[in-house]
């Protein structure tokens, strides 16, 4: 089975100050869970190896030097950011997938639309990395888990999603979605830190910490680009989902 945390930036009301909203899924074979983990532990232990709980990472907390991080340098929080995006880097294709969906303000009419649009897109493109896996005999289904902060909005979304989308039915993905809290799973935080990334590329065009993950966005068979959407209506953007071909 795998796993497809989902996590996003931006707020999908909130267009006086964003120019986009994002969403990131970070699919994880269930296989591939407990080493993920463990190596984001090896992060902490580098950084804070007298502390014996888990440190929850966050990345607008590094962002605004926040909770674990409040005291550290930009110099040393940018560190450990990119460690930890370096982490997400090394566990290949297919133990590790990331998906991204990012909604413009010019496709935007209101917050339940915003987030069933980027949901509706992150599912689908994990429906289609399973097909594509079932094909070639490596069959699995999945499973959604969204961070439990925000399990009121997508139960909500749910009552009308219903496992079908523009794109038909989602029969590879588990109908019935599970909510965690992101302080008590690593893989919540991996993609936390993807749509902070997504974020980072689309609403700052700094695509710094998104060049590190972007090759385990996810690709058709051939080769093409397929897990990262951009819905807009602007016919000159030049971001890697817009024109494909720039990876």
């Amino acid at each position: 089975m795998y796993i497809l945390y989902v996590d996003e930036s931006g707020e999908p009301s909130n267009w006086a100050n964003q120019k986009h909203f994002v969403m990131a899924g970070v699919a994880v074979h269930e296989g591939a869970i407990s080493n993920l983990a463990d190596n984001l532990e090896v992060v902490q232990k580098n950084y804070w190896p007298n502390v014996k709980v888990s440190v929850e990472f966050h990345a607008e907390h590094f962002k605004h030097s926040k909770g674990w991080v409040k005291t550290f340098s930009l110099a040393l929080r940018e560190q450990i950011m990119t460690d930890v995006y370096k982490l997400i880097q090394r566990t290949t294709f297919p133990s590790l997938v990331v998906f991204g969906a990012a909604l413009s303000l010019d496709c935007a009419a209101d917050a339940f639309q915003v987030r069933k649009d980027t949901f509706e897109e992150i599912c689908s493109r994990f429906n289609n990395f399973l097909i594509w896996q079932h094909r070639i005999r490596h069959t699995s289904k999945g499973l959604v888990i969204i961070d439990k902060c925000k399990e009121d909005e997508y139960r909500s979304l749910l009552k009308t999603f219903q496992n079908r989308t523009k794109y038909g039915y989602l029969g590879n993905v588990v109908d019935i979605p599970y909510f965690a809290e992101s302080d008590k799973t690593r893989m919540l935080q991996i993609a936390d830190f993807c749509s902070y990334a997504f974020w980072r590329y689309m609403e700052g065009d700094d695509d710094k910490y998104f060049q590190l993950i972007s090759p385990r966005v996810c690709r058709k068979p051939d080769g093409q680009l397929d897990g990262f959407k951009h819905l807009t209506k602007d016919t000159k953007c030049n971001c890697l989902s817009c024109i494909p071909h720039k990876i």
